[in-house]
């Protein structure tokens, strides 16, 4: 998509400044919006200049794309440029990825791809963790889940912030982040899990801003800056479910070659589809050929979707 993505230079225009807060707010060429704050030590530019920025950290959700200005020309990934891109984030421990192995390529980012849409994940060693995304912060709970957590094993707090930081990773996850842990440590194991976290985040790439130290109440905060868009970010009610059915259509059409397929997607999933910009049948029937129709089916649940051969 034409979505700014880090690293690239982008023109656009100044059309508000905030003097209180040193603050200037741009629309970038591609229709985004951007915001940089301006040192006291230089002047603040005029509104309606023309400018090109340096994207410092991805649009999503809410929040606008943090820019910095620069004297460069434009630079924007091609689509396959950007594709690698991508996939190099997904190369996390357990996710290394050849994009020159399209089938396995395939594999393994559908895998990562589940994981990282995943509310609850098990734990190596047993016990779970489960992710809950709110306005304010990713709170994560680590849930025995019948665990002996007397075992000579790795403490089940130690496994939940090892794979915490791989799905930071994985994920993209940014901003403040809660872990309820189990069993409040306190003093030397508080210590500990702290240190080990640092030390995960620390092997695995991940920039984190601060860790804290383990709360009373068992709570360990940290904070990771905000640069690219979370995995799964734009998954929201139909455009989640629109993208889950195309997905399942395409493992059909790979796993049966010689098939023929039917999309019947329910009334409010249909318009969804119908209206997407993009032209999801003609792309995969550039892969597949036209082994499948699409069709309105105003007896299934508004968001439902059947495949049928």
């Amino acid at each position: 998509d034409s979505t700014p993505r880090l690293g690239e230079i982008h023109s656009g225009i100044v059309r508000r400044i905030d003097a209180a807060q040193r603050g200037v707010f741009v629309e970038l060429d591609c229709g985004e919006t951007g915001f940089f704050n301006y040192s006291d030590k230089v002047a603040a530019p005029s509104e309606g200049a023309r400018m090109t920025f340096r994207i410092r950290a991805e649009a999503w959700a809410e929040k606008s794309a943090l820019l910095q200005p620069v004297k460069s020309a434009e630079k924007r990934y091609s689509r396959d440029g950007a594709f690698r891109e991508w996939i190099s984030g997904l190369s996390v421990e357990g996710f290394d990825v050849d994009v020159d192995d399209s089938e396995g390529s395939a594999q393994h980012i559908d895998a990562a791809y589940d994981e990282a849409s995943s509310e609850t994940l098990t734990l190596m060693n047993g016990g779970s963790i489960h992710f809950e995304q709110t306005r304010a912060l990713l709170a994560v709970d680590v849930d025995s889940a019948g665990r002996d957590i007397q075992s000579g094993k790795p403490s089940i707090n130690q496994d939940a912030l090892g794979e915490l930081a791989r799905q930071i990773s994985l994920r993209r996850l940014a901003g403040l982040i809660v872990v309820d842990l189990v069993g409040a440590p306190k003093q030397a194991k508080a210590a500990e899990l702290v240190e080990f976290l640092r030390r995960e985040t620390r092997r695995l790439g991940v920039a984190v801003a601060d860790v804290l130290p383990v709360s009373r109440l068992g709570l360990l905060e940290l904070s990771c800056p905000r640069r690219e868009r979370p995995v799964g970010s734009c998954d929201a009610g139909d455009v989640g479910r629109m993208l889950e059915g195309l997905r399942d259509l395409k493992r059909a059409l790979v796993s049966e070659r010689t098939s023929q397929f039917v999309f019947r997607a329910g009334p409010a999933l249909s318009v969804k589809m119908e209206a997407c910009a993009f032209d999801w049948q003609a792309w995969l029937a550039g892969q597949f050929g036209y082994r499948f129709r699409f069709e309105r089916d105003d007896e299934l649940a508004p968001n439902a979707y059947e495949i049928s051969s």
